[in-house]
């Protein structure tokens, strides 16, 4: 009788870099080299699979981490390259921070991209030899890689379009961050995948960091500048008044030039409001950039940027998508991933 797959366990295959780096801390701790992670994952998915599942599994996230590893050398970022974490997927690793919103969004999508190339190869391959088995795989292939560009938070799609949002504004960037965590929660509860309810837990923890930083920054320029707002109105209240009061003062001055005058101190203290209020923005720039001086701040990415960024994220998802569609029709496909997925007991 074979042994019951846990699931979709294939979508569990590849978690994104958060999650992979946290298990990784964890890891490192334990003194666990590459080698010896690889080995325990092989042999993991091999328990629970066949061996050559197993096999295909660790060749597939080896060429995805492998376009992360890549994206990253060209962006000049230094790697400690793939660790392998048994049915945790794998992770590009890295201990520098990207440099810019456009820096982050194209190390992501180049994982898909080399994805979507190997899973190309294999349809190719089908289509040389008739052989169901590389249909099933290329199939396969497509659909993990389909699965990480889910614009949640931390898969590549969410890190993806998380850099879009931000680059638009910083709200947007928060809102799409909540509505991951939404999404997440939404289908743990739904699909009882317990995938989700790690991309929950981290996608979660992100937005809280986010938030906290954000906060731990905004607030003190926030509240002076409502106490310099407050400051400026009140000026313009008593210069107002004294305009008023001067006027008052003056009884000689005739109803017309008594208007005249009032134009023109009306003019002048707008004159002066705006000075003011220009004045105040410098020191906000100011206080900002003192606050933010320990901190890594990403520059957004450009509207051409962001074209670019979701043109490639819109067609690798379509192409990855027509692949599995294509692929998963082909006679005997079926049948083959199911010969992969199970052993005899």
């Amino acid at each position: 009788m074979a042994k019951k797959t846990f699931g979709p366990l294939a979508l569990v295959f590849k978690l994104g870099p958060k999650i992979g780096a946290v298990c990784l801390k964890l890891l490192k701790g334990l003194k666990i080299g590459k080698i010896g992670l690889a080995a325990a994952s092989l042999a993991a998915y091999s328990y629970v699979l066949t061996w050559q599942f197993a096999c295909l599994i660790l060749f597939m996230l080896f060429v995805h981490e492998s376009g992360h590893i890549w994206a990253m050398k060209r962006c000049g970022m230094h790697t400690k390259g793939i660790y392998f974490i048994p049915f945790f997927g794998a992770a590009a690793v890295t201990d520098e921070s990207f440099n810019s919103r456009n820096e982050e969004s194209f190390i992501a999508i180049m994982g898909p991209i080399w994805g979507l190339a190997l899973s190309f190869l294999t349809a190719l391959v089908y289509v040389a030899t008739d052989n169901p088995f590389f249909a099933a795989a290329a199939s396969w292939m497509a659909m993990v890689n389909l699965f990480n560009l889910l614009p949640i938070n931390p898969l590549d799609g969410g890190r993806i379009l998380k850099s879009i949002a931000f680059s638009v504004h910083s709200h947007l960037g928060y809102v799409f961050l909540g509505v991951g965590v939404l999404a997440a929660g939404i289908l743990a509860y739904t699909m009882h995948v317990g995938l989700f309810v790690f991309l929950l837990i981290v996608g979660a923890l992100e937005l809280l960091g986010d938030l906290w930083k954000q906060q731990k920054t905004e607030r003190p320029v926030k509240s002076f500048e409502l106490g310099e707002r407050a400051r400026i109105g009140m000026f313009m209240e008593e210069f107002y008044a004294g305009v008023e009061d001067g006027i008052a003062k003056s009884p000689d001055l005739s109803r017309r030039e008594a208007e005249i005058h009032r134009d023109e101190q009306r003019e002048e203290g707008e004159a002066i409001r705006t000075r003011m209020l220009e004045k105040l923005q410098e020191d906000l720039n100011v206080r900002r950039s003192k606050m933010t001086a320990g901190t890594h701040v990403m520059p957004p990415m450009t509207t051409r940027q962001i074209i670019w960024a979701s043109f490639l994220f819109i067609a690798v998802a379509g192409v990855l998508y027509g692949i599995m569609s294509s692929m998963n029709h082909v006679p005997g496909a079926a049948a083959a991933m199911e010969i992969l997925k199970d052993q005899p007991s």
